[in-house]
Order: C-alpha cells, then structure tokens, then sequence
C-alpha cells in the first residue's frame, strides 16, 4: 500500500478540504463535515490486489454524505466493503442503518444515497469489488446496502480475517496469485453476504451457496480437459440441469463457466513476466483447452485480441 494522501503535510487550515479532495477522488462522490478543523488529522493509503481495488483510510471523526447526485456520477462497477479495523461507523443506506465495530464489515452500493459517521479515530478498510463479480455469484438482483458481515460464526470470522489482511498482499504477488487471491477472498464475502441476509433475493442463501460450490468445483479441476458438466454437477451433488438453471439466472452455464474462467486463467499467464518463457500452446494446454484453434478464436472473442498478439505485445514493452 502507498500513502497518497496525508495532513500531516499540509497545513491545519488547508487540511480537511485537502482531505475532502482526495477521498471524492479515490474512494466516491460526496460531502464531508467536522465538529471542529482543530486537530483534525487523516491519512490514505491505496493498492490493489487483482480485481480488488483497496484504500486505507485512518481519520479523525468525520460525517460523510452521499446524495442522489453524488450517487449519479459515482462507479456503478464496483460495490465498496467498509471493513472497519478500528473504531466505529454508523452507516444509513436505504431505510436500514447499522452499526459497525472494529472486526466487522459492510456493503455500500455506491449508485444509492448514504450516510456514514467515523466516530473516534477510525481506521478503515475500503475494498472495492467490481458489480460483476459479485453478481456472478449471488444473482443481479441481490440487495448489499447496507449488508453487514460480523464475526458471529467461524465462516464470518475467517472472512473478516482475509479480508482485513489483503492490504499486507498488496503489492506483494505476482499478478497470477493476485488474482488467485482476488477471487478467493470474493468467494468468501459473497458466501458470507448470503448467509447474512435474510430478506428475499434473487438467489436465496441456499442457491447462493451451490453456485459458490460450482465454482470451486470449477476452479479445482480447471487444468483437467476431460472437465465435463456431468463431472462438475456430480462434485456439487446436483443434476446438470439445476446447475444450468442456477448458472443461468446469471446469464451463463457449466462449460460457459468453465471457458470464461481458462480464459482468464491463460490471458494472466500470458501478460506474466515471469511465465515468458512458456510458450502459447503450452499455457493454452496446462488450463485444459485441447483444440488450439478453439483456444485461439475463443480468446480473441473474449478480449479482442489473439493469444499470440498479446504474447508479443508484452514482450516488446
């Protein structure tokens, strides 16, 4: 994680505007308000691990507000997780408020209005999942205002811990283990945001949780070319059709699934330096495609571009 933004450089009167500055630009849109700009104090820390984008945020009590108009020009790409690792936040979004302490997490859907109070000197932090990943795994229609995850079981605690340490990984991986980690630590949350809500969704927590395990069925067995959907659904302990209905609500399928995922599994060998020395064929072979020609029109499909191409473009920067 690298500082990006710090009062402790600029002057007591300039900073909180400064700091109001920095957060509209790396976190959301919104207003900001003190009790007093005397000793108001704040830091901000950003990085990344694969898909996830991270802040660190350490401030002094502040009242944050997000209108309809800031919500109209925010990312609707992405969800922002507050994971409070010191202090407390009360947090209003959609009619529903909750409290959150130190070890405890909760959902903002950045595309609607909210408020947030950062009592004490709070230490928080913000992970920012893209929309799709999320809704690959829990339905379009799943509701996270406002959604908390507290360390109530041994699932929701394991969650709160590895979500708490991507920040230390920052920085730290290679891409292709990023990503690896990026997908685990969403698996976890999504696992945990199903359990945690109780009102109806489009998936309810039990379907939520068989698409979680037709992933991982996936994910363990992609290297595999003899990977079938009869193989996966029988892992799973359900019947390819119901497989195919769950994955369908969500605009995809077993070997859809299986394909997007070798895709994506190839294109980060692919842009990894320290993977240059394997061949095209090789990394296409080693993440179970088995036709070439398929690989090659699939991938160009999907990122517009060939595999080739892409290998000799990262090789002459």
């Amino acid at each position: 994680m690298e500082v990006a933004f710090s009062t402790a450089d600029v002057h007591p009167r300039d900073r909180f505007d400064y700091w109001q500055a920095a957060t509209r630009e790396r976190i959301a849109d919104h207003d900001s308000s003190i009790s007093s700009r005397d000793g108001f104090n704040a830091e901000l820390s950003v990085g990344r691990v694969g898909s996830l984008g991270l802040v660190r945020s350490r401030n002094s009590e502040i009242q944050v507000a997000s209108t309809n108009r800031h919500a109209a020009r925010s990312d609707p790409s992405e969800v922002l997780l507050f994971c409070l690792l010191a202090g407390r936040i009360l947090l209003e979004q959609s009619d529903r408020r909750v409290s959150l302490d130190a070890g405890s997490l909760a959902c903002v859907d950045p595309r609607l209005a909210h408020t947030m109070h950062f009592l004490d000197q709070s230490s928080t932090l913000i992970i920012k999942v893209p929309q799709t990943e999320l809704e690959a795994r829990l339905g379009k229609n799943f509701d996270i205002a406002a959604c908390r995850i507290a360390p109530l079981g041994p699932q929701e605690r394991l969650t709160l811990f590895f979500a708490a340490k991507l920040e230390q990984l920052s920085g730290t991986l290679d891409r292709t283990s990023e990503e690896t980690i990026s997908t685990q630590a969403i698996d976890l949350i999504a696992l945990s945001l199903g359990n945690a809500v109780d009102r109806p969704t489009q998936l309810p927590a039990s379907k939520s949780r068989l698409v979680w395990h037709i992933h991982r069925a996936i994910d363990a067995r992609l290297q595999n070319t003899d990977l079938t959907p009869e193989r996966i659904a029988e892992r799973v302990g359900i019947s390819v059709r119901q497989a195919n209905r769950l994955l369908g609500t969500q605009g995809s399928s077993l070997m859809r699934l299986v394909q997007t995922k070798r895709l994506a599994r190839c294109r980060h060998a692919l842009e990894d330096p320290r993977q240059i020395h394997r061949s095209v064929s090789d990394i296409a072979l080693g993440w179970g495609f088995s036709d070439l020609t398929h690989f090659s029109r699939s991938f160009k499909r999907a990122y517009g571009i060939l595999p080739s191409d892409l290998r000799k473009l990262k090789e002459s920067r």
